[in-house]
């Protein structure tokens, strides 16, 4: 029985899309523009809010209305501190590897983080950033950025840095150790000794930790740091 419900619910939703052309036709039929394109808690105001297809790139958006005007309600200088992170494991399976990655926007508020902005992109080339945070800025409305927190991406804290030259960009400590890790992975010799010795195991975990030293005294750790491990890859 649950089965055979789960099967009718599914033949009430559209197939998944297989391209960005697809998207734009699903939501061009009534009943999918009545039942899905507008908001959960704000019906009268849209949730999606439309599709981009340029020559190299191609993108989605959908945007929360009762954040954004939450957002657009704060009170004239409160900071407003948004972070950016990309996902890849919830995109829409496509024969032609149409779409890359979901970017979600969230806004920080009261030690808290709401996400508000979701963006299923082709790809994560600098253009499509740029074209993506200009979208916002003219379509959806002004951010009035103070801060972003991103991970370590080129294209995306390059986009950033040119559309909101004043705003500060940082990364966070979960993005940094990932990013460590990473490249470490890409050293044999190191990782061999890492796996068999606790003095490579203790030095790796200081590199870890170089975000918490006084930011004076970082490339000054870095530095000492680099030097001992040098003795690991040799």
């Amino acid at each position: 029985m649950r089965r055979q419900l789960i099967n009718i619910k599914s033949e009430a939703l559209p197939k998944a899309p297989q391209n960005f052309r697809d998207i734009i036709s699903i939501f061009e039929n009534p009943e999918i523009r009545k039942n899905y394109t507008n908001s959960k808690y704000d019906n009268d105001l849209p949730f999606y809010r439309g599709t981009v297809i340029e020559e190299d790139f191609g993108y989605s958006i959908f945007v929360s209305p009762t954040m954004c005007n939450s957002i657009m309600d704060m009170p004239t200088g409160e900071p407003r501190h948004y972070l950016i992170d990309g996902t890849f494991s919830v995109v829409p399976i496509s024969s032609s590897n149409s779409f890359k990655q979901l970017l979600i926007f969230h806004i920080a508020h009261n030690e808290h983080t709401f996400p508000f902005i979701y963006i299923l992109m082709s790809n994560k080339s600098l253009n499509a950033y740029i074209h993506v945070l200009q979208y916002i800025q003219s379509n959806i409305f002004d951010m009035k950025p103070t801060t972003f927190t991103t991970d370590f991406e080129y294209g995306l804290r390059k986009a950033l840095s040119q559309i909101y030259p004043q705003t500060k960009l940082k990364t966070c400590w979960f993005h940094f150790t990932q990013a460590v890790r990473r490249n470490a992975s890409k050293l044999p010799k190191f990782m061999s000794k890492l796996n068999k010795d606790n003095d490579a195991k203790k030095l790796f975990r200081k590199f870890l930790i170089l975000p918490l030293l006084k930011p004076d005294d970082i490339l000054i750790g870095y530095l000492n740091l680099n030097n001992q491990a040098l003795s690991y890859i040799k």
